[in-house]
């Protein structure tokens, strides 16, 4: 075979291997131009307060307007290459958010923290689930860009930038405990509801007690609910003062969808 023909099969090789990668490989999560992660410059102090079981308590976290600017500049829409919608578009689509880069220590530096305050006032596993919780609930709810993301405006935050800003919507608040307790080693999932336009985050818990006899108990991220009790709302309450509903009961309308369920440890502190 002369050198020309050795050549011509070579580039057909070539080719036949980039129409194949290109064909099966899911660009929905993935980016040619992933944004290398910042030094950390543009410091700024933030102090979160809020109570629990009657004791007041205070945190200060030291965060970077480079790093917030990092996240502001990643997708918040779901882009994919097919004909089709994939079948799991929002798994994939929530995962976007859940993805923080391996040098953004901050969810493991603030759950260290919380975990020492924990153990200083001899919290159980389960008050400390509790207490974990309550530290997202107590983050502002921003009706204004909650009016933003009901609108299909971008809205939607990582949570570094619900920590940075120390505001958040229920989408962003519950990808923060999300992501709290499941590096406390609890088992975790998110609730989606479509129809009422809201996102709750859930704990594994025993399965007679659990929400939807799902394995997981709903857990409010924009009211003070305990785990367990499902907030009641209308599309003009988002995140307002919930009034309490039994767990079977439910949301008042549409059905929940569950995503992303991790194994782990179980709360058992459902009243």
């Amino acid at each position: 075979m002369s050198f020309k023909a050795i050549k011509r099969v070579l580039i057909l090789a070539f080719v036949i291997i980039v129409i194949y990668f290109f064909a099966n490989f899911n660009f929905s999560s993935f980016s040619f131009f992933e944004t290398k992660f910042p030094n950390l410059t543009a410091p700024k102090e933030v102090t979160y307060t809020w109570s629990y079981n009657g004791d007041d308590y205070k945190i200060s976290k030291t965060l970077y307007g480079s790093v917030y600017d990092y996240y502001s500049n990643k997708p918040t829409s779901y882009t994919y290459y097919s004909d089709e919608i994939p079948d799991d578009w929002i798994t994939d689509y929530y995962s976007m958010f859940l993805n923080i880069n391996e040098k953004d220590n901050s969810i493991s530096d603030l759950l260290e923290d919380l975990k020492a305050k924990a153990v200083n006032n001899n919290l159980n596993k389960d008050q400390t689930v509790e207490f974990v919780l309550s530290f997202v609930q107590s983050i502002e709810y921003d009706s204004s860009l909650a009016d933003k993301v009901l609108s299909d405006e971008d809205g939607v935050k990582y949570p570094y930038m619900v920590l940075y800003d120390n505001s958040g919507t229920c989408s962003g608040k519950s990808f923060l405990a999300y992501k709290l307790l499941d590096e406390l080693g609890y088992g975790v999932a998110l609730f989606d509801y479509e129809v009422d336009e809201h996102v709750a985050v859930a704990i594994k818990c025993d399965s007679k007690n659990s929400s939807y006899e799902s394995g997981y108990c709903y857990a409010e991220t924009t009211a003070k609910n305990p785990i367990g009790i499902i907030a009641d709302f209308d599309e003009n309450n988002i995140g307002g003062a919930f009034s309490y509903l039994d767990k079977n009961n439910g949301i008042q309308s549409g059905d929940v969808n569950i995503y992303l369920k991790t194994e782990g440890k179980s709360y058992s502190g459902v009243r």
